[in-house]
């Protein structure tokens, strides 16, 4: 998603002492240089003196005020220990610090009043950040691409930096993380071992993001809005203007068809950036939504075909057709329930489009799609569960004994029994409703609180969990396979 214009500071000094590196002002960091070559340059002059430099006299030193706090940085050359008299040995000692003539009613006013930091000349070596040893093992060249469409509440989320754009990086991660595992590698540490023999180029399967909030909270809507809001209990009025109304709005006919347009230019712009800087790439295209998101994406595939879903006639139309749609902890089942628009069980996605149905048993936002097509599965098919990163079989140890009670007396076999007589063809007649496997005792006591508390934390999991990066990545894998032998087949037809 785009982010607000920053200022861009171009620097060759640093405070090292804060996290990450802090480049000084432009015009702190020109002087800060210039006094730094004069420094040099009377270091040059001394060469020839070195013999007559002996302990006790002062080493040279600069010392630069900055222009915005009462603080100077100082630089000095010192001998390095063990040197000899006639070599010119030196080393640079550079520190930020408060300056000796500030009074304390200044220094109270400064940040940085009273600390001192270390100063560095270059940012120094760049260590990889999360996510980036994986990719430095997989090839630039893209697999596929999937498109990250947010939910309700992205405005709020974003300008906290707990949006999108920030479980968008860990997600990248998991999924990459969970390609190498699948390709043979091994984590070792926060390092990767590779299989034995040649490595085959490993083509990583691309992240992107697109955000549709900027188009329905428009600065004069937000102003209305805010005219019309009480002052008592902000934080929850601020929940409810930028996170319910969402939802509101999109149940509203007048702007449904608007936020729908919003949410498919969103995605238009970022595969059409996308393709700009990849014009090769011939991969898939997955849609993945969150929440609202995923609902939306949902009814944009069904508009697709001629009048289909609630959009109408005036659905926006895409220039691609989609391998999958991934919806994590969204309401699209209860959309279909209040709206009765409930397709057949012959109805499928454009184009054979996959759809898998991902939620958190906690998510008080989630709700199953296939009990809608037949009351028998609800009771007779419960959800498949996404398997578990690193526990055996899959299983996590708090349901492998139901799992067991469950294969050993034919509930699991009774329960493919009555899936498979739906014949419901939106999955190819495979599961869609897909749940995470979580304890849910915790119910038992943690009381009303605990459900709420419970509820927000499992509806904004998704993006972060290595079992639904994992589970995305191994589905599409399968199905873009399957997809490349099908085309295969009909090319040799």
């Amino acid at each position: 998603p785009p982010l607000a214009n920053r200022p861009v500071r171009r620097a060759m000094w640093f405070r090292s002492g804060a996290e990450p590196r802090e480049p000084y002002e432009e015009e702190d960091d020109r002087r800060i240089e210039a006094a730094f070559r004069s420094l040099m340059e009377q270091a040059r002059e001394l060469q020839g003196l070195m013999a007559q430099v002996v302990a006790g006299v002062e080493p040279p030193i600069r010392e630069v005020a900055l222009t915005e706090v009462d603080r100077i940085v100082s630089l000095t050359l010192k001998r390095t220990s063990g040197a000899a008299a006639t070599e010119a040995v030196w080393k640079l000692v550079a520190d930020e610090r408060p300056a000796q003539d500030s009074s304390w009613l200044k220094s109270a006013h400064t940040a940085f009043m009273g600390k001192v930091f270390s100063v560095c000349r270059g940012y120094g070596e760049i260590e990889l950040l999360p996510g980036e040893v994986e990719e430095e093992l997989m090839s630039s060249k893209v697999r596929n691409v999937m498109v990250l469409v947010h939910g309700i509440g992205e405005k709020l989320w974003s300008e906290d930096r707990t949006g999108l754009a920030a479980k968008s990086s860990v997600f990248r991660r998991n999924l990459h993380a969970s390609q190498l595992r699948s390709s043979g590698f091994s984590r070792k540490g926060s390092t990767w071992e590779a299989p034995a023999g040649d490595v085959p180029e490993l083509r990583k399967d691309e992240v992107l993001e697109a955000s549709w909030w900027q188009d329905v909270h428009k600065d004069e809507s937000v102003d209305r809005l805010g005219r019309i809001t009480l002052p008592s209990m902000p934080q929850i009025r601020r929940f409810a203007n930028f996170a319910l109304c969402d939802a509101l709005y999109f149940m509203q006919a007048a702007s449904r068809g608007g936020i729908a347009s919003a949410v498919a230019s969103a995605v238009s712009r970022t595969l059409g950036r996308f393709r700009q800087h990849h014009p090769e790439f011939a991969g898939a295209t997955i849609l993945v939504g969150h929440s609202l998101g995923g609902a939306i994406l949902f009814e944009l595939l069904r508009g697709q075909e001629e009048g289909g879903g609630t959009l109408g006639p005036d659905c926006p139309r895409l220039d691609f057709v989609p391998l999958a749609l991934f919806t994590l902890g969204s309401p699209t089942g209860l959309f279909m329930h209040c709206g009765d628009t409930v397709p057949d069980p012959v109805f499928v996605l454009p184009g054979g489009a996959r759809f898998y149905n991902i939620f958190h048993p906690l998510d008080p936002v989630a709700y199953r799609i296939e009990p809608l097509f037949a009351t028998g599965l609800l009771a007779e098919a419960p959800p498949a569960r996404v398997p578990a990163s690193g526990a055996w079989g899959g299983v996590k140890t708090v349901h492998a004994a139901n799992s067991f009670v469950r294969w050993a007396t034919g509930k699991e076999r009774q329960s493919q029994q009555a899936f498979d007589e739906v014949k419901l063809a939106l999955n190819a007649g495979e599961r869609i409703d897909w749940a995470l496997q979580e304890d849910l005792t915790i119910l038992g006591v943690a009381g009303v609180a605990g459900e709420l508390i419970q509820g927000l934390q499992s509806h904004s999991c998704y993006l972060v969990s290595p079992d639904v990066a994992e589970f995305i990545e191994s589905r599409v894998a399968a199905l873009a396979a399957l997809d490349s032998r099908s085309k295969k087949s009909v090319a040799s037809a």
